[in-house]
């Protein structure tokens, strides 16, 4: 004799279509629950790497624009270059003495 699971008790009053919904629904939630495939996982941590080393690039890059700098410092791009050449200058009189 054949007696129905819980939840299903109503499914034979139910129409077609109503059936081939219910039957849907349960494939999708068996798709979203399913575990990761390792290889999804892998790709997935590599594109975060790649990107992360890509972003701490751009951060040394940025660090180093004048532009930057001087919007560090809120003073003028003129400014930051005036510093540099100053420096540049008594380093290099240090070095001949």
């Amino acid at each position: 004799m054949f007696t129905p699971q819980a939840g299903c008790e109503n499914e034979s009053s139910g129409s077609p279509k109503d059936h081939s919904e219910k039957h849907r629904e349960g494939l999708t939630s068996l798709l979203k629950h399913q575990p990761a495939d390792v290889m999804d996982i892998t790709a997935a941590v590599n594109q975060q790497t790649a990107a992360s080393l890509k972003n701490q690039r751009l951060a040394l890059e940025m660090a180093n624009r004048l532009s930057v700098l001087a919007a560090l410092n809120n003073t003028s791009v003129r400014h930051i270059l005036f510093i540099k050449i100053q420096n540049s200058q008594s380093r290099c009189s240090l070095i001949a003495d």
